[in-house]
Parts: structure tokens; C-alpha cells; sequence
């Protein structure tokens, strides 16, 4: 879940260029490390979990990008159930237009998810996610529209389609930051999916820029997030995350804060509570759990 310390960086996911001089190379890159720690509280299942990703990614001027980018996630299970371990791989590209005429950029987007885990649940232990997306962004930055669709493909032949549109708007003087993204999810087949054949979703982010950094403790932004609704088999356009787990989410909260530790280096860190409702009609288990996740992220990255 990796957000920007810039205006375009969080909208667009577009990684910032170095600063060119005379001899500078086109080509700009960046990696990044993250850390992801996590209890659950009340689930019936879960116990707790852990997460480690690394990300690499190469932007040529003002035309495109390119990332690739693994996560390992091992989550520690209850009632004696061995332990789920799961590889999670990413490939994604931008590419930036600016038709005449245009006052803003264009973005093409494609993502592609491969997902392979050891999970007792073989509807989710091998998933393949495709997630185009359609952006503009104005050239003052003061708006910002979306249009992303993702297909998921899970080992049940289950195929989830999700579409999820979105709007981002700049106010005073650019200090401040709102967007909301929408999930409509569709497709999904009530036995593997909680009961459920639809979802619906908003995803609600402020984020406030702060001033010139007086020392590295200061953070460069704030940013407050809300989920209301549901979703389930999610594809998250914004972290590039696809949540495969059969669980509904029914809400969230949670808080990031990022620092501009040096020219190049960038640091943040995330807090957050999503809630979740997990259904069971199976004939050894018949039940209906609602539990907690309470999650810390940290991310450090590098440009040159």
C-alpha cells in the first residue's frame, strides 16, 4: 500500500523524475521496502500476520513506467490449522499522454496479479488479476478522474469483475487533498463469497500537505482514510493490492503519515482497523463471525 509524498505521486502512482541537469539520463528509478505487521481481534480463524515486499520500478521522462514488485505474506491461523503462507507478484505500466488542446495528462494503467499461496481454501490459492485503468489529471493538479476495471480469476473458476470509478479534488491552495473511489464488485457466487453476489463500497482519503519541513520529525503530509460499505475479492487500484480472501469488509479506518527524510529518500507509515464479516455454512462449520484487523505499515524508498 504505497502512497506518495507528492500531489501526482497520489493521485497517479506516477514515481517523480529525478532533477535533470545537463548530462542526466532519461530514465529515472526507484525501489522500496515495506514492512506489514497485523493482529486480528476476535476472529475465529486468524491469530495474527506479518508481510515483507519489495517493489522496483523505472520512469522514462514524462512518457511512462514500469514496477515489479513481491510481497511474502504468512498469516498465523487458530484451532490447530497450519499456518497460511502466500507470494503475491506484480507487473504494472503507465503510460502518460497530453492530447492538444488537452489542460491536463492523460494515464493508461495496466496491472497484472499472479497470487500463489499453500491455503486449505482452494478458491483462493492461485489467483491471476488483470486491473486497466484510465486517468486524467488536470495540469494545475486541482482535479483529478479515474476509471478502473479489474477481472479476477480464482483456482474455483470464479471470476470476479469490478469496476471503480474515481474523483480527487485540490483546495486550499493545494494544501489539502480529497478523493473518493468507489468499488462496485460483481459477479461473485454467494458460496464462496460470504453469501453475497454483489458489493458495493466508497473509499473516503483527506490528505493535508504540510508546510516546509523545519526538521526530518516533521512529516510532509497527514492523510485520513474511511471505508464505508462492503467489498469482498477486491482489487485495491491505489496500494495495487487484490484482497483475496472470501471475508466481506464492512468498514475501515486508518491513518499515514509520510517524512521526506533526504533529497531522495521518503519514509511513511500506516495505521489502520478494517472490520470484516466471515460466513460459514459448511457441514463441519456453520457460523457467522464478525472480527477486527488491526494493521502497521511501514514503507522507505530510494530515487536516483
Amino acid at each position: 500500500m504505497t502512497l506518495s509524498l507528492s500531489r501526482s505521486l497520489l493521485l497517479c502512482s506516477i514515481l517523480a523524475s529525478v532533477s535533470s541537469v545537463a548530462y542526466a539520463d532519461p530514465w529515472s528509478f526507484a525501489a522500496s521496502l515495506s514492512g506489514t505487521g497485523g493482529d486480528y481481534r476476535d476472529s475465529l480463524a486468524r491469530d495474527h500476520m506479518w508481510e515483507a515486499g519489495v517493489r522496483f520500478s523505472g520512469t522514462y521522462l514524462d512518457v511512462g513506467d514500469v514496477a515489479v514488485a513481491d510481497t511474502h505474506t504468512y498469516v498465523a491461523m487458530k484451532g490447530g490449522t497450519h499456518a497460511s503462507s502466500q507470494d503475491a507478484s506484480l507487473l504494472s505500466g503507465d503510460w502518460h499522454l497530453q492530447p492538444a488542446g488537452m489542460q491536463g495528462v492523460l494515464t493508461l494503467r495496466l496491472d497484472a496479479y499472479h497470487i500463489h499461496s499453500n491455503d486449505t481454501n482452494q478458491t483462493i490459492d492461485r489467483v491471476t488479476a488483470f486491473a486497466p485503468q484510465l486517468s486524467y489529471l488536470s495540469h494545475d493538479k486541482d482535479w483529478y478522474f479515474d476509471l478502473g476495471y479489474a477481472h479476477s480469476h480464482y483456482t474455483s473458476d470464479l471470476n470476479v469483475q469490478e469496476w471503480t470509478p474515481t474523483f480527487g479534488f485540490a483546495f486550499n491552495q493545494q494544501y489539502d487533498w480529497m478523493q473518493f473511489r468507489g468499488y462496485r464488485i460483481l459477479n461473485l457466487n454467494p458460496t464462496l463469497s460470504s453469501g453475497v453476489s454483489h458489493t458495493s463500497a466508497l473509499d473516503a482519503k483527506w490528505t493535508h500537505f504540510f508546510g516546509a519541513q523545519s526538521n526530518h520529525f516533521m512529516p510532509t503530509s497527514f492523510t485520513l482514510g474511511a471505508l464505508i460499505g462492503k467489498r469482498v475479492y477486491a482489487v485495491d487500484m491505489d496500494s495495487q493490492t487484490v484482497f483475496n480472501l472470501p471475508d466481506i469488509q464492512e468498514g475501515g479506518l486508518n491513518v499515514t503519515l509520510a517524512w521526506q527524510l533526504a533529497k531522495n529518500t521518503k519514509f511513511l507509515l500506516f495505521v489502520g482497523n478494517a472490520q470484516f464479516k466471515a460466513i460459514s455454512t459448511t457441514n463441519t462449520a456453520n457460523y457467522t463471525n464478525y472480527y477486527g484487523l488491526n494493521v502497521g505499515y511501514a514503507n522507505i524508498s530510494v530515487t536516483w
